[in-house]
């Protein structure tokens, strides 16, 4: 039977609507066409390459232990404005130019989070809302929970990449634009 829902959901993902996909989750234990996303999370990076983590007193996952930045996503928002609005509300850093990551299951499996690299960040840490945040700053990744180091391993790996390439761009003296990267 879940060999033939997995094959069901392959060819029909698209055109069967997003209750009947958790129901077949749900009775089957598989994740079939998801295309909803409803929590994101940010890697933001120092020059040391630390990066930013929180920690929470409040929420469903996470209460007490080093998390990335980040929450759940409302309806009528993208998953983008998002990121933003938490990563700024959680530790009062405002991130620009958010580069998508990778769409993963969070630790339970469950809910499924939108991974963001952002390259553009500025302000300092300030925590406004103590009721939700216990803790913000920068941390290296091993000290993360170990699903968020690895998800903070895929976004230093993407940062990497593009600060290579920018390098790339400037030997050659191009003519094309090439932002900067700006780690705090």
């Amino acid at each position: 039977m879940k060999i033939f829902c997995l094959k069901l959901g392959q060819v029909f993902a698209n055109s069967l609507p997003e209750k009947l996909k958790w129901l077949l989750w749900l009775i089957y234990g598989i994740p079939i066409g998801f295309t909803y996303t409803n929590g994101v999370c940010v890697a933001v990076f120092n020059n040391r390459r630390e990066v930013l983590a929180v920690k929470k007193n409040l929420g469903i996952s996470g209460v007490g232990e080093l998390t990335l930045p980040g929450g759940r996503k409302d309806r009528g928002l993208s998953a983008e404005r998002v990121a933003v609005r938490e990563v700024l509300q959680e530790t009062g850093i405002q991130t620009e130019n958010l580069v998508p990551i990778s769409l993963e299951d969070d630790a339970n499996g469950f809910n499924m989070i939108m991974l963001y690299l952002s390259i553009k960040n500025s302000g300092k840490i300030q925590i406004e809302d103590f009721i939700e945040i216990k803790w913000a700053g920068f941390v290296s990744i091993d000290q993360l929970r170990p699903d968020h180091a690895k998800l903070a391993k895929k976004a230093l790996n993407k940062l990497e990449e593009l600060e290579e390439i920018a390098s790339i761009y400037r030997a050659l003296d191009s003519d094309i634009d090439v932002h900067c990267i700006h780690p705090i």
